[in-house]
């Protein structure tokens, strides 16, 4: 006997019903997880993408905006203190960084507000050279553009540039370029009704003890993956990490900008639809099968089929049955036997009513019918039908039949039906003639 035997079929159908809910719950959920998944992914993709280009155009903006600036400031960069002295560039340009050159790029005059005072200094050959190198690609920009623009860093803080030829005061036949420019900071990257500070983070690469460890790692994958990289939680908000280029077209800021994903603003509501609608299939699947299993029972246990007979009906149903059958009382007596069974024994229905089964010469008594009894009479039973197996030898010959016992309730009998097996000439002496066998369905229980 196994671990299944011993647990009742009611227990064993209604874990088969929860089994097969659990899996269409689950053909709902897996498929729907993985492709909203695979949305939810795509979308964070291009949301990221969009938020990248946005900033890189902002910066396109700001680049635009320092020419624009430059171009007009371009007629009032000169001022002379006295008609002795040589003349010098204005103070009060609206730049935190003003340097002008001549045409072989010797430094003239300048000046620089430092990022950390606010203060304007004026700046010496030899800190103009520290700021933008003579020999560097700034002058070849120009040279070929007539303007350029980008950011620089200075002092490890980036500053937005805008470079231009132009004729000097006194010598218009002499060209010379004037520099320019102004701090970058994230109220430049942010519109007016934008927190700034709380939504864009600037960090040089050059300063990479002072990155915090996200950004230190998005900056090898921003490069692979067209300079931006992000990451997102399960609520939906994340940053956006967008690699800068300066003026000479090399990597030198990581913008880090909080977002949110605007598919995910509820957190989990997408996960969460795909597991309503599984669970309530899981749970429809169950009720379903739940259902049409009680209705089924008790359609079966409303028909009341041959209990509704008479003890004397069923004698006559049993006599005129076209088949093999014969009904028995509690006590093992006759009340009814078909002609045909009779006509095996050679006998008529009438010889058997009254008699006890077993007693007639053609058949013996071992307590299987008895036994029928004593399983199908359990009131936990159903439907209470066993398999039943007959020998009869008559006139020289072996019948062997095999059909079901029907326990009748209100008459307290059983109706047995049977079906011909084997027919056997002279085989009694091979084969117990007086046994009678049954066996009791595997599903009486339900």
């Amino acid at each position: 006997m196994t671990w299944i035997d011993i647990i009742p079929a009611k227990v064993l159908k209604r874990i088969r019903f929860l089994a097969i809910a659990l899996l269409a719950s689950s053909l709902v959920l897996l498929p729907g997880s993985v492709w909203y998944k695979a949305t939810l992914s795509a979308m964070s993709e291009s949301t990221a993408r969009s938020n990248s280009t946005l900033l890189n155009m902002q910066m396109i903006v700001l680049r635009q905006k320092m020419v624009t600036a430059l171009s007009v400031s371009t007629a009032n960069f000169w001022t002379r203190v006295s008609a002795t002295e040589k003349e010098l560039l204005r103070r009060d340009l609206p730049f935190d960084l003003v340097v002008m050159y001549g045409s072989k790029r010797e430094f003239l005059d300048g000046f620089r507000t430092m990022s950390e005072t606010k203060s304007n200094v004026t700046l010496t050959t030899e800190a103009a050279h520290n700021i933008v190198p003579t020999a560097s690609s700034f002058f070849d920009h120009v040279s070929e553009q007539n303007v350029s623009a980008g950011i620089h860093l200075i002092d490890g803080h980036p500053i937005m540039l805008a470079m231009k030829s132009l004729a000097l005061r006194g010598q218009p036949s002499v060209n010379g370029y004037a520099l320019v420019g102004r701090w970058l900071n994230a109220d430049a990257l942010a519109s007016s009704q934008e927190q700034a500070e709380s939504r864009f983070q600037i960090f040089t690469l050059m300063d990479e003890d002072g990155m915090p460890q996200d950004v230190r790692e998005s900056v090898a994958i921003a490069q692979r993956n067209n300079g931006f990289t992000y990451d997102v939680d399960r609520s939906g908000s994340g940053f956006v990490y967008t690699l800068l280029d300066d003026i000479s077209d090399r990597p030198a800021l990581m913008v880090k900008s909080a977002w949110t994903l605007p598919q995910k603003a509820n957190g989990d509501f997408g996960f969460g639809v795909f597991y309503v609608v599984s669970a309530l299939v899981g749970f429809g699947v169950w009720g379903t099968l739940t259902r049409n299993d009680v209705s089924s029972r008790r359609r079966v246990r409303r028909f009341d089929g041959l209990s509704s007979l008479t003890t004397e009906h069923i004698a006559t149903l049993v006599q005129a049955f076209p088949g093999y059958a014969f009904a028995v009382t509690s006590e093992l007596q006759y009340i009814g036997v078909s002609h045909i069974l009779a006509g095996v024994a050679g006998q008529e229905p009438s010889y058997f009513s009254g008699k006890r089964f077993g007693s007639l010469e053609c058949e013996r008594d071992d307590g299987t019918l008895l036994k029928v009894f004593t399983h199908l009479r359990d009131l936990n039973r159903w439907p209470r039908v066993g398999n039943f197996n007959h020998v009869v030898e008559s006139l020289g010959q072996r019948h062997e039949f095999s059909g079901m016992a029907h326990y009748l309730t209100k008459q307290d009998l059983i109706l047995v039906i049977l079906s011909q097996q084997q027919l056997s000439q002279q085989q009694s002496t091979h084969a117990d003639s007086s046994k009678s066998t049954f066996t009791v369905s595997g599903n009486l229980a339900s």
